[in-house]
């Protein structure tokens, strides 16, 4: 069984959604599925449910609200733009966010913190200029490893 499979990171959510479904389909011995039409489907099912019920945990739009004039905030998901995207629209959050990260901006999500990386440079910040919030364990081993290790809160948000 390969690492996105067996859970390995965290779990699919970690690895590329190519990599995941390529190894399912190894692992049940189905050659020639048609990768790119399961990742398609996934996102539509994804981006139908996002609209029809967008999740943001207690206390985050008042605590972005309470930001988003004091301090220049950024996003960095292991999931797809659009789907952040359907979010901050339904939060009222849509335009709160300077730079959004999604998976499809990295070579490795989370926990590789090339996605951190890429949202400070577009910042024009440093680690030391930030304070990273995570809801996730895979989140906070990526700011961790980037040397968020004293402006890190791991609160789940």
């Amino acid at each position: 069984m390969g690492a996105c499979a067996a859970g390995v990171g965290g779990g699919a959510a970690e690895c590329d959604d190519r990599a995941f479904r390529a190894e399912i389909l190894e692992q049940k011995r189905i050659g020639g599925g048609d990768i790119d039409g399961w990742v398609g489907r996934k996102q539509t099912l994804a981006v139908a449910m996002l609209a029809d019920s967008p999740r943001v945990y207690r206390g985050v739009v008042e605590l972005i609200e309470r930001l988003r004039n004091r301090a220049r905030l950024a996003i960095v998901s292991t999931t797809w733009r659009e789907n952040i995207a359907i979010v901050l629209r339904a939060s009222g959050l849509a335009d709160a966010f300077e730079v959004i990260v999604g998976k499809e901006d990295v070579a490795a999500v989370k926990p590789d913190p090339e996605g951190y990386r890429l949202a400070l440079a577009r910042l024009g910040l440093t680690a030391d200029d930030a304070i990273a919030l995570e809801d996730s364990v895979t989140g906070l081993a990526a700011n961790t490893a980037y040397t968020f290790q004293n402006n890190t809160m791991s609160s789940w948000i």
